[in-house]
């Protein structure tokens, strides 16, 4: 009998042995379906994923079923790259709108959401029992900057040290996507969004006047908490890691993975008392950052009907209730992972913070954007964090807009020729 072999390439978040022993298991009813069938799975770090992608599409060895970001299918689609999702696919409702959007393209859908990410807004119950506070009752931008100044204070008069809290909060102003991920719920609170970018012109992005608000609750925070400029260099997973794992901060805006892998103390158990809160309320209300990723199957597969069965049983709501706990991704889909956890507190919260949240733009060139937007955005923090907000700021800001003007140009043209 003749083997076929599907190709399957995913980006596993945590250790590399869990991840495949649990794909393994978890597809094991797939091939007991299909004896003649064999998977090579092929595990790669996000950080190297799309160029690894590119060059196997342009070498004729791509994969058959691929991960991918949310704000990749649309370059890809626009590429040729994905097959349509068969209109036969079966899979539970979605979390929330915007998880069924972020697969089409054209208003073809190219994939099936699997994964999902949206904003942490984490805080350490004990630092705040210490100074009668209560963690869940911040949920205006007041109440957090009154927090952070009896923060602030509590640190100076030595209050906290005994916890291993040293230090407010932290916010990454490295030039990279991340950064963008962990300031753009306070931007887009405060009136910012991101328009059009199909239309003629140069547009207003970082330098929009609706920046402004957000800009200046960034800077009354970073003052307030007397942010360690030093310490923000690091990169933003360090940061996360001296939250979860040393303590040093009150409070962060930051993953969920730490939380959901928790939910199994065997996989991940948590040092400090640490909660999930909602997202504080800025004058535009809470507007999440919302990601995650996808299954697709490559359109140039000659197994893509066997391929999306595939794809099937690994968005099995059985299978995924002890993928999520594994990975620390929450599924893009209702079913047993949110059952069996919905009398959890901190779930609660992640599952209103999915409803809320919202995407980025579906566009062929928003990676381009994105990490132009995620310099720019990291550029315009550190400048806060070291002048407080000026001119400087507004400028950053402009120049990222007429550099991103100038990659749409590009775009347009290729798309009237």
């Amino acid at each position: 009998m003749t083997r076929v072999r599907l190709r399957v390439w995913v980006m596993p978040t945590h250790e590399r042995m869990a991840t495949l022993t649990h794909l393994e298991a978890g597809t094991a009813p797939f091939l007991a379906r299909h004896p003649g069938v064999e998977i090579e799975w092929r595990l790669i770090q996000w950080n190297v994923a799309w160029q690894e992608l590119m060059r196997a599409f342009k070498a004729g060895v791509g994969p058959d079923v691929l991960q991918v970001g949310t704000t990749w299918l649309a370059p890809m689609a626009h590429l040729g790259m994905l097959a349509e999702l068969p209109s036969g696919f079966a899979s539970n409702r979605a979390v929330a709108p915007w998880v069924d959007d972020v697969v089409r393209y054209k208003g073809v859908s190219r994939g099936a959401a699997w994964m999902l990410d949206t904003t942490c807004f984490a805080v350490r119950e004990d630092v705040f029992s210490v100074l009668s506070m209560d963690p869940l009752g911040l949920r205006t931008w007041e109440d957090l900057l009154v927090a952070a100044d009896r923060l602030s204070n509590g640190l100076e008069r030595g209050v906290l040290q005994s916890l291993g809290c040293t230090s407010v909060t932290a916010l990454p102003p490295r030039p990279e996507p991340l950064t963008l991920h962990r300031i753009a719920p306070w931007l887009r609170a405060g009136g910012w969004s991101i328009p059009n970018l199909d239309g003629q012109g140069a547009p207003s992005i970082l330098g929009s006047p609706d920046m402004q608000t957000g800009l200046q609750f960034i800077s009354q925070l970073i003052s307030i908490s007397k942010l360690d400029l030093e310490a923000s260099r690091i990169h933003p997973y360090r940061m996360q890691a001296d939250f979860f794992s040393e303590g040093r901060h009150a409070f962060m805006v930051t993953s969920w993975s730490d939380l959901i892998r928790a939910l199994a103390p065997q996989i991940q158990s948590l040092r400090y008392p640490i909660v999930a809160a909602p997202f504080p309320l800025g004058p535009h209300g809470s507007v999440p950052f919302a990601g995650g990723s996808l299954l697709c199957v490559s359109a140039f597969s000659k197994q893509q009907d066997l391929a999306w069965e595939l794809v099937e049983a690994l968005l099995d709501p059985h299978f995924m209730l002890s993928w999520s706990v594994q990975t620390g991704a929450p599924p893009a889909r209702m079913g047993a992972f949110w059952e069996r956890y919905a009398d959890v507190p901190s779930v609660g919260v992640l599952l209103a913070t999915l409803q809320d949240a919202k995407p980025y733009a579906i566009h062929p060139l928003w990676r381009s954007v994105e990490a132009r937007l995620a310099e720019g955005v990291g550029d315009m923090l550190w400048s806060l964090m070291q002048h407080g907000l000026s001119d400087q700021v507004t400028d950053i800001g402009r120049q990222a807009d007429v550099d991103i003007g100038q990659l749409l140009q590009l775009y347009w043209g290729g798309e009237g020729s």
